[in-house]
């Protein structure tokens, strides 16, 4: 059994991590101004990427602290992740599908509902299965793609355990390198969770301590800054993707002993404990609530002036988070037992 501390940390780090998902989707993709890129290529392509590697570090951890290769095992980890992840997966897609199907129909909502893909009014049998699945493109709920393939890689632990288990070194770090130079040969699961689960898994299954490294937390923040500036500023020098991804690296560590610093103040503490049990809600809710209010913003301010628009990309995420735990915390009231579905059982009762 692991000391209750790390699991606290774990819980502590989860609704930090969902906001830099929050922010990452936040970015308009429009500016030109060299404050703005630079600002947007530090948080959505720099500070807030750490999200998803560490998400997928600690869901491969957790899931093999108590994980062996007995079908009986096995199963009954399955059959646990259909309730947390599959059934808010088909809801929440679903949901999303009907919601787009419909605005699509109004005039006044559609322009809000458009996009690069076909409308849905459109849609063969397959378009839909591949719109609530994600067979060969995002779901529709397009940040459900985490989820789609978390499922994937949970179907898979056998073959990881096997590897990691066997030949721990050669296949962490073939992953290590596939990712690195950004190849990989198949769509779905990507390198990137591929590699940053079974890394996990492999510190789980041997009950090794996630958070080792702490001893080197200074060093890794006062190397990972000046990585983060650099990679922000000069994207197009031929070493910034892998200076990137290096700084993901450094960046997960130095994330991970930040983490230690909360626990130790009581009431940040049990500040990040209780938002933790939010952190799926909004996961699940920000995306396409985030897009729509920013193209209605951006219709009705038109903003031209590029402080206005860094203005707005702080604005805009924060006040959807502020509304998404107002709307957690309602629902929780009014209908607990939806709410538990939809959340994966993660909401407290």
């Amino acid at each position: 059994m692991l000391p209750q501390e790390t699991f606290q940390r774990i819980d502590i780090m989860r609704f930090p991590l969902i906001v830099g998902v929050v922010f990452a989707h936040a970015y308009p993709g429009t500016s030109n101004n060299i404050i703005t890129v630079f600002v947007y290529n530090l948080i959505c392509n720099g500070l807030v990427r750490i999200a998803v590697p560490l998400l997928f570090l600690i869901s491969g951890y957790l899931f093999f602290i108590n994980f062996d290769l007995s079908k009986q095992t096995y199963w009954k980890k399955i059959q646990a992740r259909r309730g947390s992840l599959f059934i808010p997966f088909l809801i929440w897609n679903c949901a999303t599908l009907l919601i787009f199907a419909l605005a699509q129909t109004i005039p006044a909502t559609r322009i809000y509902f458009s996009g690069v893909n076909a409308p849905i009014s459109s849609y063969g049998l397959f378009d839909y299965f591949n719109a609530i699945l994600g067979l060969d493109r995002m779901p529709i709920a397009m940040q459900f793609w985490f989820i789609r393939d978390l499922m994937l890689l949970v179907l898979l632990t056998p073959v990881i355990q096997f590897l990691n288990r066997y030949v721990p070194l050669l296949f962490l770090m073939t992953l290590y390198i596939c990712w690195m130079l950004g190849y990989w040969p198949v769509h779905i699961p990507a390198v990137e969770p591929v590699f940053f689960f079974s890394a996990g898994a492999f510190l789980g299954s041997r009950k090794y301590n996630i958070f080792a490294l702490d001893k080197y937390g200074i060093l890794m923040i006062s190397i990972y800054v000046p990585t983060l500036l650099f990679t922000s500023l000069f994207v197009e020098n031929p070493l910034a993707p892998y200076l990137h991804r290096i700084g993901i690296m450094l960046g997960i560590i130095s994330a991970m002993y930040l983490s230690k610093q909360l626990v130790t103040y009581p009431q940040s503490k049990n500040k990040f404990l209780e938002l933790s049990a939010i952190s799926f809600f909004v996961f699940a809710t920000h995306e396409p609530v985030q897009l729509i209010m920013r193209k209605l913003v951006y219709r009705i301010l038109m903003p031209e002036s590029w402080l206005l628009e860094l203005a707005l990309y702080f604005i805009i995420p924060t006040c959807i988070i502020f509304f998404l735990v107002s709307a957690y915390n309602f629902l929780g009231n009014v209908a607990p037992n939806i709410l538990r579905i939809i959340t994966g059982k993660r909401a407290k009762s």
